[in-house]
């Protein structure tokens, strides 16, 4: 026995190196399978067969090992039936790195192999590859088409699936939304979602739909600004008139104030207004004479679009002066409004009491009579003009913004429907009935920004008829 104990540890030795210092095998990380498996290749060549040798390694050497102590023969060890222990040992080249005393018990070559580190390793790569994979493998076993869901399909435990009908045209409206959706984004301005805008908006909506305080309004408005445009063209016209005082000039001038005691229609009237600029401006001798004369048929052309600023031109032009000094004064008030001012209906109905006067000539002029006439329906007019002023181009470009919603809209309320009618609890819904609709962010958008948070009220329509609540897809 003692021979054999000696013949292993040279064994030993010879596989894995020696500290010479302290008389201990150091099994340090570089000692790493190569040079283990070159060793038991030379310790065993012509015992075993080389096809078998060439496979061989530590593990199977330590299999080896054991075989011996068990004194049996060499020829009677089949290698590729060999049985290691503990799977972790085909672990090639991973050592521990704790150091065995050889002045102690020798032991065999299995227990100096395995080791918890190697384990631990094995453990932790793969915890790491399971949380990777988790996602991937729970979809494989539970998702709509997965493992088990086909499972209980064979035994006829599983929900209904949604009809190939109703994918289709769930899909086929979903495509129609997107695109919607995508030329609402490309309109959609970070200006909309501005204060000012807002408020704009919001009036805007009460008097095109005659709701609050704005009801019977947005005729008076109509008119206050046809005022506004006959006031403004006639501070034009009459410093053109002042500076041009020619002959032919004159008789332009006069052409056009006996046409406009005739006016029947628009189309009639600037026909012949250019029929006599034609003629007069070849009479004309200076080119700023002839750039004037332009100018005023211009703005008496502009005037013709609009009936009643025409009605009140001519009627300024007949010397009534007094109304034009109010609308002047009025204009100035609302000229000279800042930011601040113009969404403080408070400081504008305060403004309008100093003035109130100007603002009680204004009514009779353009029909705010009775109970409507008071400060706070001027401050709203005064306030809805100033407003208007500021952001008659953006509202262009948001209604653009909400045509395209509207024609979303319905396709919404179709996609919603086909979902509706396929609960969850029911059926198994494929991947695109779950999915986000597209447009839904927007419409809630601009849904919750003109909607009065107290009362509930709603200031933009979408196209939802009756509807008084949209859930949330």
């Amino acid at each position: 026995m003692v021979e054999k104990s000696q013949q292993k540890q040279k064994l030993l030795q010879e596989l894995v190196g020696k500290d010479q210092g302290k008389n201990q095998i150091n099994l340090l990380p570089k000692k790493i399978a190569d040079p283990i498996n070159k060793n038991l290749q030379n310790r065993y060549q012509g015992l075993i067969e080389q096809e078998e040798l060439d496979g061989l390694n530590v593990w199977e050497s330590n299999e080896i090992i054991k075989q011996l102590d068990a004194e049996k023969p060499i020829s009677k060890i089949d290698v590729d039936r060999m049985v290691v222990d503990n799977p972790t040992q085909k672990i090639i080249g991973i050592l521990p790195s704790n150091n065995l005393n050889l002045s102690a018990e020798s032991p065999s070559l299995g227990s100096i192999i395995v080791s918890p580190i190697p384990v631990a390793l094995l453990t932790l790569v793969s915890g790491v590859i399971l949380l990777q994979k988790k996602d991937t493998i729970a979809q494989f076993f539970f998702d709509k088409d997965g493992i088990v869901e086909q499972i209980m399909e064979k035994l006829g435990l599983a929900k209904p699936k949604v009809s190939e009908t109703a994918i289709f045209l769930h899909n086929r409206t979903l495509e129609n939304a997107k695109l919607l959706a995508k030329s609402a984004q490309a309109v959609d301005k970070n200006k909309f979602s501005k204060h000012e805008f807002l408020l704009f908006a919001k009036i805007k909506f009460c008097l095109q739909y005659n709701q609050g305080e704005y009801e019977g309004l947005d005729h008076s408005i109509q008119l206050f600004k046809s005022a506004v445009k006959a006031q403004k063209s006639y501070v034009i016209i009459s410093q053109i008139e002042s500076m041009c005082q020619g002959i032919k000039q004159k008789e332009f001038y006069d052409y056009v104030n006996r046409k406009l005691q005739k006016f029947d229609d628009s189309e009639t009237f600037n026909e012949q207004i250019n029929e006599k600029l034609t003629e007069i401006l070849p009479k004309i001798k200076t080119e700023e004479g002839k750039n004037k004369l332009q100018t005023y048929a211009e703005e008496i052309a502009h005037l013709s679009e609009d009936i009643c600023s025409l009605q009140l031109f001519s009627w300024f032009n007949q010397q009534q002066l007094t109304e034009f000094s109010v609308l002047k004064s009025i204009i100035e008030i609302i000229e000279s409004l800042d930011e601040t001012d113009v969404i403080n209906l408070k400081a504008l109905t305060c403004l309008v009491m100093v003035h109130y006067d100007n603002f009680e000539a204004l009514g009779q002029m353009i029909g705010v009579t009775g109970k409507k006439s008071s400060p706070d329906t001027y401050a709203r007019m005064i306030q809805y003009i100033a407003l208007e002023e500021r952001h008659k181009k953006s509202y262009g470009q948001f209604e653009q913004l909400i045509n395209v919603m509207r024609q979303w809209y319905p396709l919404y309320q179709g996609i919603k429907g086909i979902r509706d009618e396929y609960p969850e609890k029911d059926y198994r819904k494929p991947k695109d009935f779950l999915q986000e609709i597209p447009g839904i962010e927007l419409y809630h958008k601009y849904r919750n920004y003109l909607t009065d948070q107290k009362t509930g009220h709603i200031y933009i329509d979408f196209g939802e008829e009756t509807e008084s609540e949209i859930e949330d897809n």
